[in-house]
């Protein structure tokens, strides 16, 4: 392995390390929309049924946040299979292209905020030469 790959590997190395921490953010950040969905609810009941808006919020923020943590998820294990023995991720393109394939996909299907969480990390990675 030349200089410039190891630059490359340290590089999506270091990705994937972040990667695997925003996961663990992203179960943290569910958990707690979890709760305040659940205490939203309670304080609907209690107002005989009158706070849609505020549950019908925090339910949508935490659909988001699911959604996002799936997404995580889908690029851990993309990243997981793509590496290597000594941890490595020889064709780091076929991260790039199936991360490209699965974005485009989630726009042709009006998934945008999908599409978005995907271009964020599509962007972190080495361009393709």
């Amino acid at each position: 392995m030349d200089e410039n790959e190891l630059i490359i590997q340290k590089k999506i190395i270091s990705i994937f390390q972040e990667l695997q921490n925003e996961i663990d953010n992203n179960y943290s950040k569910t958990n707690a929309l979890g709760w305040q969905q659940r205490n939203e609810l309670i304080s609907h009941v209690n107002s005989e049924y009158g706070n849609h808006e505020k549950l019908n919020n925090k339910r949508n923020e935490w659909k988001k946040e699911l959604e996002k943590g799936k997404v995580l998820k889908w690029l851990n294990d993309l990243f997981t299979q793509k590496r290597d023995l000594f941890g490595y991720f020889e064709n780091y393109e076929q991260i790039i292209d199936e991360i490209k394939d699965f974005r485009e996909l989630a726009i042709s299907t009006e998934k945008y905020e999908v599409a978005n969480e995907l271009s964020i990390w599509e962007n972190k990675l080495p361009k393709n030469n």
